[in-house]
This record gives C-alpha cells, sequence and structure tokens, in this order.
C-alpha cells in the first residue's frame, strides 16, 4: 500500500514522502480501513516538528482523522465489510492505492 510518511522532524512539506508499505492484518478487536481521505491537522503539523506531546517514532504516517471503507477484519469484530466509517485511528497505517 502507499502511505504518506513523516520521515523527519520538520515542517509537513519539507519531511512528506510517498512509501510503499506492506498491507497490515488487523488483530483482535481491530479493522482495516482503505483510506479514502485523511485529515492532516494542527496536531500532525505540530508531530512533524517534534513539538508535540505524543512523539511517535520515524517514519510515522500522519492523519489523525480518516473515512474509508472496511475491507478487512480482525477476530471479534461485528462491522461488516464494506461499511464506510470515519475514525480517529488508535493505529495508524494509512494508504490505498
Amino acid at each position: 500500500m502507499e502511505a504518506w510518511q513523516i520521515t523527519a522532524q520538520g515542517a509537513p512539506r519539507d519531511v512528506l514522502a510517498l512509501g510503499d508499505l506492506p498491507v497490515p492484518e488487523p488483530g483482535p478487536g481491530e479493522l482495516r480501513l482503505r483510506v479514502r481521505a485523511a485529515a492532516v491537522g494542527m496536531p500532525d503539523a505540530f508531530m512533524c516538528r517534534g513539538s508535540y506531546a505524543f512523539r511517535p517514532s520515524l517514519p510515522f504516517t500522519p492523519g489523525q482523522e480518516v473515512c474509508g471503507l472496511v475491507d478487512a477484519v480482525g477476530e471479534g469484530v461485528t462491522v461488516p465489510i464494506g461499511t464506510a466509517p470515519q475514525a480517529l485511528p488508535r493505529r495508524v497505517f494509512l494508504g490505498a492505492r
């Protein structure tokens, strides 16, 4: 899958790079979205600069608000494949081909 990732700390326009990542498999209680849109807001910009309280390890994929289609579910998830939610992801792997 393709995903925009932050590869260093700095202004988002300077540190975003499009990468090719393995497609993650959802674990128990998780689902996977085929992301159609992601909002990159102020917290994401602060994370890019390393000035936010939460500092993910590099590289990371920004986008704390997403929408798309459920394309896989883990054990115990009852959300049907094809559901189109918007979400605040707990574990972020954004991207879709």
